[in-house]
């Protein structure tokens, strides 16, 4: 029988333009291996994995480098090896959208569409089939060797091993550190002194060197700022993360990840297919916010501190639960049954040790090398199996996340426009019999390599906080226990999540200026609608006191509101009802519409029937005049409404 092969290389998602080599028709997905036979054998010793939009770059440790898949019109269908034009070994690289960088000794190689001038040779290189070097980036030009390079969608930038960082490529976000011009066609420099470069769609992340503070620019959704700026020049330090030390950076899309010294993870940015792992559908969450799933110490010293609680006639109630759950889950060991010390198994608990993200996904590699995905899914780009059945969950209207809001936190979701997001982190199953050391993916695709794990090893896992609440509701539902699920909302592991929130993010729940978010013309109309009719709505205010024989009239406190988006006076407006009130309103919006398109067609009728006459100057006159009445019923429409909605409704867009 022929034995286990002590690496493998897994695929996920789609293989569309042979992204992941092999035949087309394959379609990958958990438990299935990309083909080894269409892989060149050496290609299994792999040092380092990157991914374009529709292709894969594999580095071997020898330094050779394949590719397979498409960039920019040219075809691979299977691994093929990449001529090099030194005769040096690759030490790193990286891919952008349609293009690449490679690392060859104290040069660097670039090679794909350079329209933007992304490949860093000038304005009248748009395509590079062959990697070349880039002249701008030698040590003779920077005074400095490179120490690592990256690559957003269509901009690229390398750091030297002074701190120094280098960007080139489009800069319509700032995304190479300063406001114009809108295309840097050769490496420029950034001011500062960096550890790490990190790029995502349109910004950049840089850990700061000793201090490990993280600054950002280019697009603001993905900054980390409470920014009304749509692009950040030059680079701005996360006042969010600045308490705490952070030794690893991811950038995807349009949103970022953070990792802490102890395994923490704080993610922010765009977050509607659930890549901020949160539970939720969010459209913003500006500022960095700690993923506590992942905080795999705070739910065992949850457990622990539970068990410790307990009074005699419960433990034994709660140790055969909590058997129960941990024993559903493999390579888990039975904590209650461990006789060691508390601070023995928290030492024992593995950590996160690295974030990767692509597209509008993430992933983490604990200590143990298991991985954990969430965000969106519907190629299977995960390793994750698409449920039968999902709630469908539309972004929530609010900014702002947080752990501690157990009951609205959903694990997976579908929208009008996708079939399959994981809202939180999930542990993917299909990779636990490898030990995780290179992953890459792009848009629909991922790329996992790994060594092949003892089947006799055993491995305490890194349980997430839903991990931990499902198996303690399948022994509730076992074991016939009724009444509300103990982790929805006074749980130890839950309070220590919590607790670990609201300690690693305190700084971060200061309620920020609000992002405004783009609005289409029916959301606003539904706004205004429905905030008119709050403020019609409204309890009337206290009776006043009348001269003897007046009449007492109840004035609604919105009274004044109504008058300005009717145009009548408060003696009208005191008998209508809300639904009258409304009626008028539009009313009053038809009739001005209508008078503003009568003018408007008036006018040109006018000049069309009378030019060229003598009496051209009268009537471009009294078209003047209208034009100005018509101005003028506009702008006392835009200050009534500026009026009944706090000056915001009136503004000009």
């Amino acid at each position: 029988m022929e034995s286990q092969p002590q690496h493998r290389l897994l695929g996920f998602g789609s293989n569309y333009f042979h992204a992941l080599g092999g035949s087309k028709d394959i379609v990958l997905g958990a438990n299935k291996d990309v083909p080894a036979h269409e892989y060149p054998e050496e290609t299994f010793d792999v040092e380092q994995l990157c991914c374009t939009t529709t292709s894969t770059v594999i580095l071997t440790k020898n330094g050779k480098v394949f590719q397979t898949g498409m960039m920019h019109g040219h075809l691979k269908r299977k691994p093929t090896r990449i001529p090099v034009p030194m005769a040096l070994p690759i030490s790193q690289i990286a891919g952008g959208r349609h293009f690449c960088l490679a690392k060859c000794g104290n040069a660097v190689l670039s090679w794909g569409a350079g329209h933007f001038g992304q490949l860093g040779h000038g304005p009248n290189v748009s395509l590079l089939e062959q990697p070349e070097v880039i002249s701008h980036l030698l040590p003779e030009a920077t005074g400095s060797p490179v120490a690592q390079i990256a690559c957003g969608s269509w901009h690229g930038s390398v750091l030297l091993e002074d701190g120094r960082i280098y960007c080139w490529g489009s800069n319509r976000r700032n995304q190479c550190g300063t406001k114009s011009p809108s295309t840097v066609v050769y490496p420029a420099p950034i001011s500062g002194c960096f550890s790490k470069i990190v790029c995502g769609k349109g910004h950049c992340i840089a850990l700061e060197r000793d201090s490990g503070r993280v600054f950002t620019w280019g697009s603001s959704v993905g900054c980390g700022h409470s920014s009304r700026k749509t692009a950040i020049s030059p680079p701005r330090l996360v006042e969010a993360l600045q308490r705490v030390v952070i030794v690893d950076i991811a950038a995807g899309d349009s949103h970022s990840l953070a990792l802490t010294g102890g395994g923490r993870v704080f993610s922010w940015g765009l977050g509607p297919e659930g890549q901020l792992g949160m539970g939720g559908a969010f459209p913003i969450i500006p500022r960095p916010k700690l993923v506590g799933d992942l905080d795999f110490v705070a739910v065992v010293a949850g457990q622990q501190l539970s068990n410790k609680n307990n009074t005699s006639n419960n433990a034994s109630s709660s140790a055969s639960q909590l058997d129960a759950s941990v024993s559903s889950i493999p390579y888990a060991p039975n904590l209650q049954q461990q006789k060691e010390p508390v601070s023995q198994i928290l030492a024992n608990v593995p950590k996160v040790v690295s974030i990767h993200v692509a597209g509008s996904y993430s992933l983490a590699i604990s200590s143990v090398g298991h991985v954990y995905a969430w965000g969106y899914n519907d190629a299977g780009v995960l390793g994750l199996a698409h449920p039968s059945s999902l709630p469908t969950v539309e972004p929530a209207s609010s900014s702002s996340a947080t752990i501690s809001q157990i009951k609205s936190r959903t694990p997976e979701s579908k929208t009008f426009d996708s079939r399959h997001n994981v809202l939180l982190p999930q542990r993917v199953d299909a990779l636990r019999n490898l030990r995780i050391t290179a992953i890459a993916g792009g848009p629909s695709h991922l790329l996992v390599y790994g060594a092949v794990r003892d089947p006799n090893e055993t491995t305490v896992i890194g349980r997430t906080l839903h991990e931990v609440q499902q198996a303690r509701r399948l022994s509730q539902l076992q074991t016939g226990s009724s009444g509300e699920d103990e982790l929805s909302v006074h749980s130890a592991e839950t309070d220590a999540i919590t607790t670990a929130t609201d300690a690693m993010s305190h700084l971060t729940s200061q309620t920020p200026p609000n992002v405004p978010l783009p609005l289409s013309p029916e959301p606003v109309k539904r706004a205004v609608s429905m905030s008119a009719s709050k403020l019609l709505e409204q309890p009337a205010t206290p009776m006043q006191s009348t001269p003897a024989g007046a009449k007492k009239i109840r004035t609604p406190a919105s009274a004044p509101a109504a008058t300005a988006l009717t145009g009548r006076r408060n003696t009208k407006t005191r008998s209508m009802s809300m639904p009258k009130i409304m009626q008028k309103f539009r009313d009053d919006v038809s009739i001005s519409s209508r008078r503003r398109r009568s003018a408007n067609r008036a006018n040109r009728e006018s000049a069309s029937r009378d030019a060229g006459n003598s009496g051209g100057r009268d009537d471009a006159s009294v078209s003047s005049r209208r034009r100005r009445g018509s101005s003028r019923e506009s702008g006392k429409f835009r200050r009534a409404l500026s009026a009944a909605f706090g000056g915001s409704a009136g503004n000009k867009t």
